[in-house]
């Protein structure tokens, strides 16, 4: 089995493939790469947790699948992480549509705004002032 490093090195580099491969591939925008991060790294820690966790961890008693041989820690985690993600993209979808009826038919700033910088653009000011993007 894997150790606790082999596991957090395996959702570490997930992470970073989905940072720097998927975002392009699909080319969603996510500035602060909180999907690649959280999402891919929360979805694979749960698929883990389903297979690795020792039985004095568990919710069920019984452990993960490879400790115990019992499937139903991975099925409940799979469901669980299912249900997030369709929860979630329910929830996404509304916001998307107030914000879009809010701010006339746009999700986003133009991109000349966006080329210059929406604290600039919007507010008049650089939030960072000393930063000459060169640092």
């Amino acid at each position: 089995l894997l150790s606790r490093r082999q596991r957090q090195m395996c959702i570490r580099d997930s992470c970073y493939l989905a940072i720097s491969h998927l975002k392009t591939k699909f080319g969603y925008d996510d500035a602060l790469d909180a999907f690649g991060c959280h999402g891919i790294g929360g979805i694979l820690g749960g698929v883990l947790t389903g297979l690795f966790c020792v039985p004095e961890l568990s919710w069920t008693g019984k452990g993960g699948l490879f400790y115990t041989g019992d499937v139903s820690l991975l099925i409940s985690q799979i469901l669980g992480i299912v249900v997030t993600v369709a929860l979630v993209l329910v929830l996404d979808l509304v916001i998307a549509a107030v914000v879009k009826a809010l701010f006339h038919g746009s999700l986003r700033v133009d991109e000349a705004d966006e080329a210059l910088g929406l604290d600039a653009s919007q507010h008049g000011e650089s939030a960072y002032p000393s930063f000459s993007g060169l640092d």
